[in-house]
């Protein structure tokens, strides 16, 4: 299918796309067969994302490698940087990132690779503003001022309604009102539901690696319209909130089916990356929730009004 698509869409180059399929994946399909029987559950490993842009449409190729026999289905560091050094055998930013995690999914551009980049992501079951240091300075060798590593520990604390004065070492704790439907696909690693997300980019030439973390609102913090306040609550002290209403709006058209402080799920995650003029990049994730039972009850019964005016909402 991907080469069908590089022969009609112009500019699809799958070099990097092709390494990583041949590297980190077995070509035996009757042995994953095997293993299935066995009783391993085998859940998706390749996804193919499009991106619209003005002028052009191009994909980025998502990878989630599994070889056989192997723990929870995880490929071990040593395999990942052997496929790493046969691609870019002098990138310092892999050689950075090798020292400290290991990886579950891999993203790349499907472009020449020269522009092209490597996306690796990773979840920790870790939730604690000393983890999130951690990692987001890649274990201190990346350099983010006192002001920066303060901006990113309160607006944890915003989002998931963390006390200011909690420990740097406390974890913070998974709510109980957000169901997941899709938990079946976790059955090897549950972990994965849970904890945070974070997100390497990185260039050819790069010497360091972008970092991204990804705040699981769907499992973390109060209700949906809670999380919405907090966050823009924390833009306006910082003169960042001149879309506010807006968001609030946008949200509450997607809540159709409920109303924002009656549940959570609908902001997935909070995404915050450190630009490079030193501010905080912040990006909402949102969910329809398009199988929640009560918007499917609704779909039964036809289109209704959104429901307005969430307490607290002005």
């Amino acid at each position: 299918m991907i080469h069908r698509l590089a022969a009609q869409v112009p500019g699809v180059n799958l070099e990097w796309t092709d390494h990583f399929l041949a590297t980190l994946f077995d070509h035996d399909k009757s042995k994953y067969a095997q293993e299935a029987a066995a009783g391993a559950h085998c859940t998706t490993t390749f996804m193919l994302a499009a991106e619209f842009n003005d002028s052009s449409l191009s994909f980025k190729s998502y990878l989630i490698p599994r070889k056989l026999g192997q723990q929870k289905g995880l490929i071990p560091l040593p395999l990942w940087k052997e496929s790493l050094a046969q691609l870019q055998p002098k990138n310092k930013a892999c050689d950075l990132l090798a020292v400290i995690i290991s990886y579950t999914i891999l993203a790349v551009d499907t472009v020449d690779t020269p522009k092209s980049r490597l996306k690796f992501y990773f979840q920790t079951a870790s939730m604690s503003s000393a983890s999130a240091r951690e990692i987001m300075t890649v274990g201190g060798r990346v350099p983010l001022s006192k002001p920066q590593l303060e901006d990113l520990r309160s607006l944890i604390g915003a989002v998931t309604d963390t006390p200011a004065d909690s420990p740097e070492d406390s974890h913070v704790p998974r709510t109980h009102n957000y169901n997941p439907a899709a938990r079946d696909n976790f059955v090897e690693l549950p972990e994965l539901l849970s904890g945070y997300i974070y997100y390497f980019g990185m260039a050819p030439s790069s010497t360091r690696p972008d970092v991204k973390l990804y705040i699981p609102t769907r499992h973390v913090g109060p209700d949906d319209l809670s999380i919405a306040r907090a966050l823009i609550a924390w833009l306006e002290k910082r003169g960042r909130a001149a879309y506010g209403q807006q968001y609030m709006n946008m949200l509450e058209g997607v809540a159709q089916h409920r109303r924002l402080d009656q549940g959570k799920g609908i902001q997935t995650y909070i995404g915050v990356l450190f630009r490079k003029n030193g501010e905080l990049n912040i990006t909402s994730y949102l969910g329809a929730e398009a199988f929640d039972p009560t918007r499917v009850a609704g779909a039964r019964k036809g289109p209704r009004k959104a429901p307005r005016c969430s307490p607290g909402f002005e």
